[in-house]
């Protein structure tokens, strides 16, 4: 197959996922949705051997025919928002680096035993280093979390397999189990806070994190996982009736999910009083995509979400 029938097979093969993105973005008015999704898509396709000549023919196939068969105003539109999309994309832009030159040497060292398989190993290495006085807060930002992030660029760039990265995930999650005597034995500030990702976001490992920073805080926390309902993320703050409500998403399809659970909860004026935050890479290509859902505010990393709520919950002000 020539290159040419190569693009025009993949710009019909992205319809679907792309007219999910697009409806979004557009109901959103949020451009960087859909940005997100190209540049996605443009590392995925540079990895599998296209160049930016093809990657570009692609995009322009999907400008120029997206909006076939719509009515001219409707079909104008759309073009003109794919169309501003693609001319300033920056996939640069949004990448979240928290790398501290201290830890890079051991970061590195534990993906090397969870890419060699080496479960124990990785487990010992973050132990050790606990031990000897690393904060279990510095063990979650700057080795768990960038390694967990690099996994994921690895695996966009087709360098390891989906069970590499599924294995992964799944080995930093039991590690984390494994420091839990640490991140319990703090006295508690009185503070109760709800965390999940919401309905049909089945990764948990990124709110999971922002659970245990509220716990090292003091925060009694009620974790809910991942994939959580409306009804049970509602349940949930009928029973424990919480300062603070901190719900994730991973794609752009799961924003009105997240919209909707917001809605529920400011129509109840028995939560009027509960922050709502957000989190997930949605919100961090977009800047204000927090307050279009409703919340209260959003945060990058579980750090920024304990820092967060302390402002919202004028907390220092109080202490």
């Amino acid at each position: 197959m020539d290159r040419t029938s190569q693009i025009n097979e993949l710009t019909s093969a992205l319809g679907i996922s792309l007219a999910e993105q697009l409806e979004i973005a557009l109901n959103a008015d949020d451009i960087a949705i859909l940005q997100d999704f190209l540049c996605w898509k443009r590392t995925r396709f540079l990895s599998q051997g296209f160049s930016e000549k093809d990657v570009a023919d692609l995009f322009e196939n999907i400008r120029s025919s997206f909006s076939d068969g719509m009515e001219i105003e409707m079909g104008e539109k759309i073009t003109n928002f794919i169309d501003d999309a693609i001319r300033f994309l920056e996939c640069e832009k949004h990448k979240l680096d928290t790398h501290q030159e201290e830890f890079v040497e051991l970061a590195t060292q534990y993906r090397a035993h969870l890419l060699n398989r080496n479960r124990q190993k990785a487990s010992q290495l973050i132990m050790r280093s606990v031990n000897n006085g690393i904060d279990v807060k510095d063990i979650y930002l700057h080795v768990f979390q960038n390694s967990l992030y690099e996994i994921g660029h690895l695996w966009q760039i087709n360098q390891i397999t989906i069970a590499q990265e599924h294995f992964f995930t799944a080995a930093t999650q039991m590690i984390m189990s494994q420091l839990y005597p640490y991140i319990f034995a703090n006295h508690k500030n009185g503070l109760r806070m709800i965390a999940a990702s919401v309905d049909s976001n089945m990764h948990d490992i990124g709110i999971r994190m922002v659970a245990d920073f509220f716990e090292m805080e003091g925060w009694d926390t009620y974790y809910l996982g991942g994939n959580a309902p409306a009804q049970a993320i509602m349940q949930a703050l009928e029973e424990t009736r919480p300062n603070l409500l901190a719900l994730s998403v991973t794609i752009a399809k799961q924003i009105p999910v997240v919209q909707k659970a917001i809605q529920n909860i400011r129509e109840n004026d028995a939560y009027k009083h509960t922050k709502v935050i957000v989190g997930g890479p949605p919100f961090n290509m977009s800047d204000g995509l927090w307050k279009k859902v409703g919340s209260d505010g959003f945060a990058r990393t579980a750090d920024e979400a304990v820092m967060l709520a302390s402002r919202l919950l004028d907390l220092d002000g109080n202490q």
